[in-house]
């Protein structure tokens, strides 16, 4: 999956996931927790060789912000689509990916430099060495918050194979998604002979307890709502503080 070409020199000794694109999905984050559109791509958009990011909906400025933002990084590819589900945005955005594998991540989320060096390494070993290979790897999600630091639940895998044949799929009442094998019952996550941990982390940034709350009543508990643009709600400004233990991470 990961060849040992994965770690190049661009002006300064990089590690990169060779044949591998970052795939988000993205509305109006100009601003949020871990510092935004253009601080997310500066630290992930170096680590991969091809990048698409799917904006579905923004009114903040995130859209021409990632316009330009392709004037530094030529292997960013920004594409538009209207948002119905997570699971739906999801899979457009893998439609777009030409790369052997996909890097699922969020604009609130971070995969330090050490972790990326950490993960191409690690992912090497995993896919180069086993008799049986494996089609993805699960990462740990950190939820770093305001005043603490918990061990969250996500999706996993985040680092996988892309195969016209893997699907995202909407679970918990939409508000959250899920990779599946097809039409298939086999849920990647849970399948330990095709995925496997490695030690690189994500991080995920919100604003303080209560304002995460929040956001679950007002936002993901109302799927009838997630047409409208989030920076049209009341407390948007609230969920998308800054963190300010976001600058521990880099």
């Amino acid at each position: 999956m990961i060849s040992s070409s994965s770690i190049k020199m661009q002006n300064k000794k990089v590690a990169v996931l060779a044949d591998t694109s970052l795939c988000a999905i993205v509305r109006d984050e100009i601003m949020n927790p871990a510092g935004g559109i253009e601080r997310f791509a500066k630290a992930i958009l170096p680590h991969v060789e091809q990048a698409v990011i799917v904006d579905t909906g923004s009114i903040d400025g995130t859209r021409e912000a990632l316009e330009q933002l392709q004037f530094d990084f030529p292997n960013l590819k920004v594409f538009d689509y209207k948002f119905r589900d997570y699971a739906d945005a999801r899979n457009f955005s893998l439609s777009k990916v030409k790369t052997s594998n996909a890097l699922v991540l969020d604009a609130d989320e971070l995969i330090t430099k050490a972790d990326f060096s950490l993960l191409v390494e690690e992912t090497m070993k995993l896919y180069d060495l086993r008799a049986i290979p494996l089609i993805g790897s699960n990462f740990e999600i950190v939820e770093v918050r305001s005043k603490e630091i918990l061990q969250a639940i996500g999706h996993n895998p985040r680092l996988f194979k892309k195969n016209l044949s893997f699907i995202y799929r909407n679970c918990r009442s939409g508000r959250a998604e899920y990779l599946y094998e097809g039409d298939s019952d086999l849920r990647l996550q849970d399948d330990n002979l095709l995925t496997q941990f490695v030690t690189s982390k994500i991080y995920h940034f919100r604003a303080s307890g209560a304002t995460v709350d929040q956001k679950y009543y007002e936002w993901y508990s109302h799927p009838e709502r997630w047409g409208d643009s989030p920076s049209k709600f009341p407390s948007f400004n609230l969920w998308r503080a800054i963190n300010p233990q976001r600058d521990k991470f880099n």
